[in-house]
């Protein structure tokens, strides 16, 4: 059976079918070629890092806050670009710690009672997770909110 070359042929791979990328921006791909059995011959591609602007934050989002009892209720206007986010809190100055990931463009946030202050930082989803906060995915930041 005689060979194909495909040392030309190109593919293409949507954004929307990529993982979320790394914290610092970029994509890590890597590919595997196989023959049609998938034993005779099988290789890895090296490592390929890519840019992905466009799962980058480019503007802040408009938000609104408001102190319902003991809850927190922030919610903010969707863009039909993101499809989840990454929420991130702090109480009464303490650094910001992961909180959850939501697919909503809003959140409820029972507060403790012995806290004073809030502060709520919102951005795009990204890898590995738990995330850490990062301005390159940051959608907005309320600062520091009194209870």
């Amino acid at each position: 059976m005689a060979q194909k070359n495909l040392s030309n042929k190109k593919f293409f791979i949507p954004l929307s079918k990529l993982p979320y990328p790394n914290i610092d921006g970029k994509h890590r791909v890597r590919f595997r070629i196989t023959t049609q059995d998938r034993n005779e011959i099988s290789e890895w591609s090296p490592i390929f890092v890519m840019d992905s602007p466009n799962q980058q934050s480019s503007a802040s989002v408009v938000y609104q806050y408001q102190k319902i009892g003991q809850t927190a209720a922030l919610s903010w206007l969707p863009n039909s670009q993101y499809k989840e986010y990454d929420v991130f809190i702090s109480y009464d100055g303490a650094p910001l710690s992961y909180f959850t990931r939501t697919v909503n463009s809003g959140i409820n946030i029972n507060i403790p009672t012995e806290a004073t202050t809030l502060r709520v930082w919102v951005q795009l989803p990204s890898y590995p997770t738990p995330p850490t906060t990062s301005n390159l995915f940051k959608l907005f930041d309320t600062g520091t909110i009194t209870l």
